[in-house]
């Protein structure tokens, strides 16, 4: 079963989505390592309260 046009475009939004929310997580991962030299923890929960795609 191939998608439909409405599929298709909420499949490329979803994975949009996820996509900006994982890069958004990771830079601040990265910044906050180089801030502190520590590791930073269940950030993946703290952006998907921020940033509800």
């Amino acid at each position: 079963m191939y998608p439909n046009r409405k599929r298709k475009g909420l499949i490329t939004r979803t994975f949009g989505c996820r996509l900006f929310v994982w890069n958004r997580m990771l830079t601040e991962k990265r910044v906050y390592y180089l801030l502190t030299r520590d590791t930073l923890k269940n950030v993946i929960f703290i952006f998907f309260f921020y940033f509800k795609c």
